[in-house]
């Protein structure tokens, strides 16, 4: 009896840590995840995918590859993945889905990875499962106070 009661507490320890341990690792790694919030590389990554980026140790930089990189546009940074359209001494991008390449040019330093692949919907997912976990942790923190403020007005009372 203990044992079978073990063997289904490991067994749904490793279906739900296994995934989060290896995302921990890749990320590691350097590999990055990412939501992408525009349109700029539609039909190849569409809006609310979850990119995946391997980092440079990994992949090599050609032309027509999609990188995610970061520029700094006055005082804010942007993480940008869009397609190499020349390499030369810089790095020209576009997006697919513009008609003009990019106004930037990108240095080998600000690339942080190559993208692998994408999966359509599940970013918006992630996003929409990130306001869940902000708004029950602010419930939750509300509650444990009011909680406390309550017993101690009982208290005094």
């Amino acid at each position: 009896m203990k044992g079978s009661v073990l063997r289904r507490k490991t067994k749904s320890f490793l279906i739900y840590f296994t995934p989060l341990l290896l995302i921990i690792i890749l990320y590691i790694l350097g590999f990055r995840f990412v939501v992408v919030l525009t349109n700029s590389m539609e039909p190849s990554i569409p809006r609310g995918s979850l990119a995946v980026a391997a980092p440079l140790w990994l992949c090599k930089l050609d032309e027509g590859k999609v990188v995610l990189f970061r520029i700094e546009l006055g005082e804010h940074k942007y993480y940008v993945m869009h397609r190499i359209v020349k390499i030369d001494s810089s790095i020209y991008t576009k997006g697919d889905n513009r008609g003009f390449v990019d106004p930037w040019v990108v240095s080998a330093k600000n690339i942080i990875g190559v993208c692998l692949f994408s999966i359509p919907v599940l970013g918006y997912i992630l996003l929409f499962l990130k306001i869940i976990a902000v708004f029950v942790l602010v419930f939750a923190t509300v509650y444990y106070f009011s909680f406390f403020i309550v017993k101690r007005a009982l208290y005094v009372c």
